[in-house]
């Protein structure tokens, strides 16, 4: 009779047991199966989504963005304007202002030059009213009447105009006589650090000539003048 006990109570264990291991595997066995279509959904639905935008694009996302086109203004004249008696050498002969925008991304530094097109075909060039070089790419503007100097706190430096000084000379134009004056914006990938305080705007004009791949972007405000007496 003992040994018949023990054999049962032996066999409810046993069974005990196996039923509690099974329990476990099973438990074991269906907690990931749960879990898995969620991170499944979260992991991959993002991926099937940009797969099926790949596969097909529409024109605005393959579209390579629009260069920004170079601009040059000033709120004294509109482009192809009067520049105002003011701005003139034989009156208060300061320069106007000057903003522009669209500068392109791999500008290392900019040119300003204004020139009197109304001698346009002479040998050297037409006369360089004003020149600003090395104009920091982070600076887009000019305030009224710029001061005369060769050298400003920013790296800008200012060549001689046609008169010799390193300052801005307003148009003089005969009396009556109207010409036509073009403010140049030029966009390099150059600095132009090497090139000494003396450089003329016919040498900058010349380098530009010679490499025209430092040209990354240009463009001009144009105004007419009419010569007042002095």
């Amino acid at each position: 009779m003992v040994k018949i006990r023990t054999t049962v109570i032996l066999a409810v264990m046993a069974a005990v047991f196996l039923a509690a291991c099974n329990g476990e595997a099973a438990e074991t066995t269906e907690g990931p199966a749960e879990e898995t279509p969620t991170i499944e959904v979260f992991v991959e639905m993002p991926t099937v989504q940009t797969a099926e935008a790949t596969a097909e694009p529409t024109e605005e996302e393959t579209a390579e963005p629009t260069p920004t086109e170079l601009t040059l203004t000033s709120t004294a004249f509109e482009n192809g304007g009067e520049i105002p008696e003011r701005y003139g050498y034989y009156r208060d002969n300061v320069s106007p202002p000057m903003t522009w925008a669209g500068v392109p991304g791999a500008t290392q530094t900019l040119v300003l030059i204004m020139e009197d097109r109304f001698y346009q075909d002479a040998p050297e060039g037409p006369p360089c009213h004003w020149m600003l070089y090395r104009i920091p790419r982070y600076v887009n503007n000019l305030p009224e009447g710029v001061p005369a100097a060769s050298l400003f706190a920013d790296t800008t430096a200012q060549a001689p105009n046609l008169n010799g000084d390193t300052a801005y000379a307003g148009p003089y134009p005969p009396p009556g006589e109207i010409h036509e004056y073009a403010f140049t914006l030029y966009a390099l990938n150059t600095i132009f650090y090497g090139l000494p305080l003396t450089t003329t705007c016919g040498e900058v004009r010349q380098i530009l000539a010679e490499n025209p791949e430092m040209i990354l972007a240009s463009t001009e405000l144009v105004g007419w003048y009419e010569g007042v007496a002095q």
